[in-house]
């Protein structure tokens, strides 16, 4: 799968966490990751995360893409 920078994903297992690709680093990916919680008072919690091209991968990634 072809990752560009703005592309949105979710967690394959654990539908409370998504991500915004960022940028493209040394590190790998630099994502911004969102936790939503259960308790809507509580706010969705935002890092900052880098992460290598094979948790995009189609097969044996963890995150799986958006579409609008």
């Amino acid at each position: 799968m072809r990752v560009d920078i703005d592309m949105k994903f979710i967690h394959r297992y654990n539908k409370n966490l998504s991500c915004i690709i960022l940028a493209e680093t040394a590190k790998g990916w630099k994502v911004s990751q969102t936790e939503t919680f259960a308790n809507p008072r509580k706010k969705p919690k935002v890092t900052v995360q880098f992460y290598h091209a094979i948790w995009f991968d189609d097969q044996k990634g963890e995150w799986d893409a958006v579409n609008n």
